[in-house]
């Protein structure tokens, strides 16, 4: 028996859709079927024990890839934003792997390895970023700090899109 000759005339989508699943359910998994000699869905519950679950991981193989050049101040543009990319990728050509769905997580790759997850930037932030050409980078003290509630210029240093003080002036704390 075949699917479409059931079909009433001027049917929506969801009409259509529900008089498949419908024809499925009650005709076309319980007849047996010419070329298995059986019914498909007690075919398929023979041999259920053979489906492996799939991977947890399985929608990082459906990512989007554009190949980026990280710039000099270590920033990326991809999905017209600015993303900061970790400090031994500048001047790389990098991966970034991306889904449409959700262009807040987008994950960076240099030959083949993995750098994490890009940060959307911080201009306020970038734009007190001294850089040097061993490609450190630390906070330009004579830019004012407006998190500073005492207006003292400490030098911090700049990772990913935050300020940390300096390991030494924390040690010295304790």
């Amino acid at each position: 028996m075949s699917f479409l000759p059931c079909l009433p005339d001027r049917l929506t989508l969801e009409g259509i859709n529900e008089n498949l699943w419908e024809w499925i359910d009650k005709g076309y998994h319980l007849k047996v079927h010419s070329s298995i000699k059986q019914p498909p869905l007690e075919r398929y519950l023979k041999h259920i024990k053979l489906i492996r679950p799939a991977p947890k991981d399985l929608l990082d193989y459906f990512r989007k890839k554009a190949v980026r050049t990280v710039y000099k101040d270590r920033t990326v543009s991809i999905l017209s934003k600015v993303y900061e990319a970790p400090l031994g990728l500048i001047d790389k050509r990098v991966t970034l792997l991306y889904h449409e769905s959700d262009p807040g997580r987008i994950e960076v790759k240099y030959n083949d390895k993995s750098y994490g997850f890009l940060v959307e930037l911080d201009p306020h932030i970038n734009s007190r970023i001294r850089r040097s050409r061993s490609r450190t980078a630390e906070i330009d003290p004579s830019a004012p700090e407006s998190s500073e509630e005492d207006g003292s210029q400490n030098t911090k240093r700049y990772k990913s899109g935050k300020l940390f003080e300096r390991e030494e002036e924390k040690n010295d704390e304790l």
